[in-house]
Protein backbone atom coordinates (compact mmCIF):
# COMPACT_ATOMS: atom_id res chain seq x y z
CA UNK A 1 0.00 0.00 0.00
CA UNK A 2 1.36 3.61 -0.87
CA UNK A 3 2.02 5.91 1.73
CA UNK A 4 -0.19 9.02 1.83
CA UNK A 5 1.61 12.29 1.15
CA UNK A 6 0.58 14.25 3.80
CA UNK A 7 1.57 17.90 2.65
CA UNK A 8 0.48 17.24 -0.91
CA UNK A 9 -3.06 16.34 0.77
CA UNK A 10 -3.09 19.55 2.94
CA UNK A 11 -2.02 21.04 -0.42
CA UNK A 12 -5.07 20.06 -2.38
CA UNK A 13 -7.90 20.48 0.59
CA UNK A 14 -6.45 24.24 0.46
CA UNK A 15 -7.51 24.45 -2.87
CA UNK A 16 -10.32 22.75 -2.76
CA UNK A 17 -11.55 25.30 0.10
CA UNK A 18 -10.28 28.21 -1.90
CA UNK A 19 -12.44 27.01 -4.88
CA UNK A 20 -15.43 26.61 -3.00
CA UNK A 21 -17.14 29.57 -4.30
CA UNK A 22 -15.95 28.74 -7.87
CA UNK A 23 -19.17 26.48 -8.52
CA UNK A 24 -22.70 28.03 -7.62
CA UNK A 25 -23.76 31.07 -5.64
CA UNK A 26 -21.40 33.52 -3.90
CA UNK A 27 -22.48 35.38 -0.68
CA UNK A 28 -21.39 38.75 -1.32
CA UNK A 29 -21.60 40.82 2.01
CA UNK A 30 -23.54 44.53 1.12
CA UNK A 31 -23.07 46.92 3.71
CA UNK A 32 -25.52 49.85 3.51
CA UNK A 33 -24.88 53.29 5.25
CA UNK A 34 -27.52 55.88 5.61
CA UNK A 35 -26.07 59.42 6.24
CA UNK A 36 -27.22 61.46 9.00
CA UNK A 37 -28.25 64.31 7.00
CA UNK A 38 -31.54 65.48 8.17
CA UNK A 39 -34.30 62.72 7.54
CA UNK A 40 -32.02 60.50 5.80
CA UNK A 41 -33.58 57.70 6.30
CA UNK A 42 -36.51 55.73 4.75
CA UNK A 43 -39.33 53.12 5.65
CA UNK A 44 -39.87 52.07 2.17
CA UNK A 45 -37.55 49.24 0.37
CA UNK A 46 -34.35 49.70 -1.34
CA UNK A 47 -32.64 47.70 -4.17
CA UNK A 48 -29.54 47.17 -5.98
CA UNK A 49 -28.30 46.28 -8.95
CA UNK A 50 -24.11 44.92 -8.82
CA UNK A 51 -22.36 44.91 -12.34
CA UNK A 52 -19.02 43.42 -12.44
CA UNK A 53 -16.44 42.44 -15.83
CA UNK A 54 -18.32 38.46 -15.62
CA UNK A 55 -21.88 39.17 -15.15
CA UNK A 56 -24.42 41.54 -13.69
CA UNK A 57 -26.86 40.78 -10.73
CA UNK A 58 -30.38 40.72 -10.64
CA UNK A 59 -32.52 43.24 -8.55
CA UNK A 60 -31.73 42.66 -4.84
CA UNK A 61 -34.52 44.07 -2.24
CA UNK A 62 -33.89 45.36 1.14
CA UNK A 63 -37.15 45.07 2.90
CA UNK A 64 -38.43 47.17 5.91
CA UNK A 65 -40.80 44.97 7.53
CA UNK A 66 -41.97 46.31 10.96
CA UNK A 67 -39.86 44.07 12.97
CA UNK A 68 -36.90 44.64 11.11
CA UNK A 69 -36.32 48.50 10.83
CA UNK A 70 -33.51 50.02 8.06
CA UNK A 71 -32.37 51.99 6.11
CA UNK A 72 -32.66 54.66 9.19
CA UNK A 73 -31.04 57.44 9.91
CA UNK A 74 -27.43 57.10 10.71
CA UNK A 75 -27.73 53.82 10.43
CA UNK A 76 -25.15 50.54 8.59
CA UNK A 77 -26.99 47.94 7.78
CA UNK A 78 -25.67 44.55 6.63
CA UNK A 79 -27.61 42.33 3.97
CA UNK A 80 -26.15 38.74 2.58
CA UNK A 81 -26.71 38.75 -1.31
CA UNK A 82 -26.40 35.05 -2.97
CA UNK A 83 -25.67 35.50 -6.38
CA UNK A 84 -23.39 33.70 -9.52
CA UNK A 85 -20.13 35.19 -10.14
CA UNK A 86 -19.59 38.85 -10.99
CA UNK A 87 -16.07 38.97 -11.36
CA UNK A 88 -14.47 42.32 -10.80
CA UNK A 89 -17.23 44.71 -9.18
CA UNK A 90 -17.35 47.80 -11.57
CA UNK A 91 -20.55 49.73 -10.67
CA UNK A 92 -23.98 49.55 -8.73
CA UNK A 93 -27.31 50.82 -9.63
CA UNK A 94 -29.24 52.11 -6.49
CA UNK A 95 -33.12 52.12 -6.15
CA UNK A 96 -35.83 53.02 -3.77
CA UNK A 97 -39.39 51.40 -3.80
CA UNK A 98 -42.45 51.81 -1.89
CA UNK A 99 -44.03 49.08 0.02
CA UNK A 100 -47.06 47.66 -1.22
CA UNK A 101 -49.01 47.91 1.44
CA UNK A 102 -48.14 51.78 1.09
CA UNK A 103 -49.61 54.47 -1.22
CA UNK A 104 -47.24 57.47 -2.02
CA UNK A 105 -50.43 59.52 -1.42
CA UNK A 106 -49.73 58.87 2.55
CA UNK A 107 -46.26 59.95 1.95
CA UNK A 108 -45.17 62.94 3.57
CA UNK A 109 -42.04 64.86 1.14
CA UNK A 110 -39.41 63.56 3.41
CA UNK A 111 -40.59 60.14 3.38
CA UNK A 112 -40.37 59.84 -0.34
CA UNK A 113 -36.39 60.48 -0.33
CA UNK A 114 -33.48 58.27 0.97
CA UNK A 115 -29.93 59.65 1.55
CA UNK A 116 -27.24 57.51 1.31
CA UNK A 117 -23.91 57.84 2.38
CA UNK A 118 -21.77 55.00 1.25
CA UNK A 119 -22.33 51.37 -0.02
CA UNK A 120 -19.39 49.02 0.63
CA UNK A 121 -19.90 45.04 -0.87
CA UNK A 122 -17.22 42.67 0.14
CA UNK A 123 -16.39 39.30 -2.33
CA UNK A 124 -15.68 36.23 0.14
CA UNK A 125 -14.28 34.75 -3.04
CA UNK A 126 -11.83 36.86 -3.14
CA UNK A 127 -11.39 38.70 -0.08
CA UNK A 128 -11.69 42.14 -1.97
CA UNK A 129 -13.60 45.04 -0.35
CA UNK A 130 -15.61 47.51 -3.19
CA UNK A 131 -16.65 51.14 -1.82
CA UNK A 132 -19.40 52.99 -3.30
CA UNK A 133 -19.43 56.74 -2.49
CA UNK A 134 -23.11 57.66 -2.74
CA UNK A 135 -24.00 60.87 -0.88
CA UNK A 136 -26.85 61.52 -2.62
CA UNK A 137 -31.08 61.37 -2.14
CA UNK A 138 -32.38 58.57 -3.73
CA UNK A 139 -35.97 59.45 -4.68
CA UNK A 140 -38.83 56.97 -4.62
CA UNK A 141 -39.86 54.72 -7.29
CA UNK A 142 -37.08 56.02 -9.35
CA UNK A 143 -35.70 53.96 -12.00
CA UNK A 144 -32.04 53.28 -10.24
CA UNK A 145 -28.94 55.60 -10.12
CA UNK A 146 -26.22 54.05 -11.35
CA UNK A 147 -22.88 54.64 -9.57
CA UNK A 148 -18.98 53.49 -10.10
CA UNK A 149 -16.42 51.88 -8.17
CA UNK A 150 -14.25 54.25 -6.54
CA UNK A 151 -10.84 52.36 -6.35
CA UNK A 152 -8.34 54.16 -4.00
CA UNK A 153 -5.37 52.52 -5.03
CA UNK A 154 -5.55 53.98 -8.61
CA UNK A 155 -7.65 57.06 -7.89
CA UNK A 156 -6.06 59.65 -5.53
CA UNK A 157 -7.90 61.62 -3.04
CA UNK A 158 -7.97 64.64 -5.03
CA UNK A 159 -8.80 62.66 -8.05
CA UNK A 160 -11.74 61.30 -6.96
CA UNK A 161 -12.96 64.85 -5.35
CA UNK A 162 -12.81 66.20 -9.06
CA UNK A 163 -14.49 62.86 -10.80
CA UNK A 164 -17.82 63.33 -9.05
CA UNK A 165 -20.78 61.23 -10.87
CA UNK A 166 -22.09 63.62 -13.72
CA UNK A 167 -25.09 62.77 -16.48
CA UNK A 168 -24.28 62.29 -19.85
CA UNK A 169 -27.03 62.31 -22.50
CA UNK A 170 -26.90 60.45 -25.58
CA UNK A 171 -28.56 61.12 -28.58
CA UNK A 172 -28.74 58.28 -31.46
CA UNK A 173 -29.50 59.45 -34.70
CA UNK A 174 -31.02 56.68 -36.98
CA UNK A 175 -30.22 57.13 -40.86
CA UNK A 176 -32.74 58.22 -43.25
CA UNK A 177 -32.59 55.58 -45.83
CA UNK A 178 -34.83 52.61 -46.49
CA UNK A 179 -35.08 49.76 -43.91
CA UNK A 180 -32.45 51.97 -41.94
CA UNK A 181 -34.63 50.98 -38.67
CA UNK A 182 -33.63 48.34 -35.94
CA UNK A 183 -35.81 46.17 -34.01
CA UNK A 184 -32.59 44.81 -31.86
CA UNK A 185 -31.38 45.56 -28.66
CA UNK A 186 -28.70 48.58 -28.81
CA UNK A 187 -25.69 49.02 -26.19
CA UNK A 188 -22.72 51.39 -25.62
CA UNK A 189 -19.84 52.13 -23.85
CA UNK A 190 -18.33 55.42 -23.73
CA UNK A 191 -14.69 56.02 -23.20
CA UNK A 192 -12.38 58.94 -21.61
CA UNK A 193 -9.46 59.71 -20.51
CA UNK A 194 -10.37 59.03 -17.04
CA UNK A 195 -12.17 56.08 -18.05
CA UNK A 196 -15.29 53.95 -19.35
CA UNK A 197 -19.08 53.06 -18.77
CA UNK A 198 -18.93 49.56 -19.53
CA UNK A 199 -21.46 48.40 -21.07
CA UNK A 200 -25.02 50.60 -20.94
CA UNK A 201 -28.30 49.50 -22.52
CA UNK A 202 -30.37 51.94 -24.75
CA UNK A 203 -33.53 51.03 -23.83
CA UNK A 204 -36.71 53.37 -23.22
CA UNK A 205 -39.72 52.48 -22.30
CA UNK A 206 -43.02 53.25 -23.93
CA UNK A 207 -41.05 54.57 -26.93
CA UNK A 208 -40.61 52.78 -30.44
CA UNK A 209 -36.37 53.12 -30.68
CA UNK A 210 -34.29 53.52 -33.77
CA UNK A 211 -36.35 54.24 -36.44
CA UNK A 212 -35.59 55.83 -39.98
CA UNK A 213 -35.11 59.34 -39.74
CA UNK A 214 -35.87 59.41 -35.81
CA UNK A 215 -33.60 60.96 -33.19
CA UNK A 216 -33.58 58.97 -29.14
CA UNK A 217 -32.42 60.69 -26.46
CA UNK A 218 -30.83 58.54 -23.29
CA UNK A 219 -29.49 59.53 -19.78
CA UNK A 220 -26.69 57.57 -18.31
CA UNK A 221 -25.22 58.64 -15.21
CA UNK A 222 -21.35 57.62 -14.06
CA UNK A 223 -17.99 59.42 -12.50
CA UNK A 224 -16.70 62.15 -14.89
CA UNK A 225 -14.82 60.42 -18.11
CA UNK A 226 -12.64 63.24 -18.82
CA UNK A 227 -12.14 64.17 -22.46
CA UNK A 228 -14.24 61.70 -24.73
CA UNK A 229 -12.01 60.03 -27.27
CA UNK A 230 -14.13 56.62 -28.15
CA UNK A 231 -17.39 55.29 -28.25
CA UNK A 232 -18.54 51.76 -28.81
CA UNK A 233 -21.96 50.99 -29.88
CA UNK A 234 -23.48 47.39 -31.14
CA UNK A 235 -27.00 45.49 -31.11
CA UNK A 236 -28.00 41.41 -30.22
CA UNK A 237 -28.61 41.12 -33.70
CA UNK A 238 -32.29 39.84 -32.64
CA UNK A 239 -35.92 40.15 -33.72
CA UNK A 240 -36.97 40.29 -37.40
CA UNK A 241 -35.16 43.45 -39.00
CA UNK A 242 -32.01 43.76 -36.59
CA UNK A 243 -29.88 45.88 -39.64
CA UNK A 244 -29.47 48.93 -38.50
CA UNK A 245 -28.06 52.43 -40.07
CA UNK A 246 -26.64 54.89 -37.90
CA UNK A 247 -25.98 58.13 -38.81
CA UNK A 248 -23.96 59.49 -35.88
CA UNK A 249 -24.45 59.95 -32.15
CA UNK A 250 -23.54 62.70 -30.02
CA UNK A 251 -22.91 62.85 -26.34
CA UNK A 252 -23.59 66.40 -24.25
CA UNK A 253 -21.99 66.69 -20.68
CA UNK A 254 -24.99 67.74 -18.55
CA UNK A 255 -22.45 69.70 -16.10
CA UNK A 256 -20.90 71.33 -18.81
CA UNK A 257 -23.05 71.44 -21.59
CA UNK A 258 -19.83 70.25 -23.64
CA UNK A 259 -21.51 68.42 -27.12
CA UNK A 260 -18.80 65.65 -28.65
CA UNK A 261 -20.30 64.06 -31.94
CA UNK A 262 -19.36 60.75 -33.01
CA UNK A 263 -20.37 60.16 -37.14
CA UNK A 264 -21.27 56.94 -38.08
CA UNK A 265 -22.86 56.71 -41.60
CA UNK A 266 -22.31 53.15 -42.08
CA UNK A 267 -24.78 50.27 -41.77
CA UNK A 268 -24.71 47.97 -38.37
CA UNK A 269 -26.29 44.79 -39.80
CA UNK A 270 -25.23 40.47 -41.19
CA UNK A 271 -26.90 41.61 -44.25
CA UNK A 272 -25.29 44.77 -45.07
CA UNK A 273 -21.51 46.45 -45.56
CA UNK A 274 -19.28 44.62 -44.31
CA UNK A 275 -21.24 42.48 -41.77
CA UNK A 276 -21.16 43.84 -38.52
CA UNK A 277 -22.91 44.53 -35.99
CA UNK A 278 -20.63 46.64 -33.78
CA UNK A 279 -18.69 49.77 -34.51
CA UNK A 280 -15.69 51.94 -32.77
CA UNK A 281 -16.65 55.41 -33.09
CA UNK A 282 -14.01 58.69 -32.62
CA UNK A 283 -15.11 62.03 -32.30
CA UNK A 284 -14.79 64.62 -35.19
CA UNK A 285 -11.65 66.46 -34.30
CA UNK A 286 -12.70 70.26 -33.60
CA UNK A 287 -8.98 71.52 -33.88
Amino acid sequence: MEAVDKSNLCSICKKLSASRFCIGLIPYKIEVTTSDEQNSGTTQYGWIIIEGTENRSEKFYMRNIPHKQILRHGQTDTFIFKCRPLGELRRITLGHEERPEYSLRTYKEREAKWHVAQITITDPSTSTIYKFPIKQWIDINNKGDVFDYADEQEDTVVQQYIRQAIKYKIIVHTGDVFSASTDANVSIILYGTLGNTGTRPLKKKGRKLFRRGQIDEFIIVCLDLGKLNKLHIEHDNTYFTPDWFLAKVEVVNMETNETVVFPCNRWLGKQHDDHQIHRNLVPIDDS
